[in-house]
């Protein structure tokens, strides 16, 4: 009897391991024509991968020779500004996006807090991607003080392909932003 055993075990050992081999080559094969049905819409549930991500030598974060005259000339028309009403502020701003081919919009806000009421006017623009499905955005805001810099990054973001952008400045610094901006 103890001579059996073994003798049972081998035999069945035998047979699991060429089950095993049989599993092993259908899960491959199982496998192998998932990944081929992956790219299918019923399969994907709209999973969007970005070419972004796969362009990383496109990262260009300075200025440089030309450009600097640009912020220089950004900043002048911002401090010609400097105390200028919230109607003239934000068509002034729609203008500079406009002429740098942006898409602009305005929306009106006010609110009131710790006992006074405060108004303005937000001046939005939205920079499209050259291609690609538009479902990207970056959104940049800018207190006014400081919208020099926000004309930079936009003059940035002109000179590169990024996705869409939206971009939002407000017209006072006590103000910060009012409101949400849907491209």
């Amino acid at each position: 009897m103890a001579l059996r055993v073994p003798v049972n075990l081998r035999k069945n050992l035998s047979v699991v391991l060429y089950a095993f081999q049989g599993l092993s080559i259908l899960a491959v094969i199982v496998g192998l024509a998932s990944l081929f049905l992956l790219p299918l819409d019923e399969y994907s549930r709209r999973t969007y991968i970005s070419e972004n991500a796969l362009l990383p030598g496109q990262v260009h974060a300075y200025f440089g020779g030309s450009e600097q005259n640009i912020v220089r000339a950004f900043r002048r028309e911002v401090d010609l500004l400097g105390n200028s009403t919230s109607d003239v502020v934000a068509e002034r701003m729609a203008e500079i996006f406009r002429s740098a081919g942006l898409k602009v919009g305005k929306q009106r806000y006010s609110y009131k807090a710790a006992g006074g009421e405060y108004t303005g006017e937000n001046v939005y623009a939205v920079l499209h991607a050259p291609r690609g499905d538009a479902t990207e955005a970056i959104v940049l805001c800018a207190p006014w003080r400081n919208i020099d810099h926000l004309l930079n990054e936009v003059t940035e973001f002109g000179f590169d392909q990024y996705g869409g952008t939206d971009i939002q400045g407000s017209d006072g610094v006590e103000d910060g932003f009012a409101g949400d901006v849907e491209s």
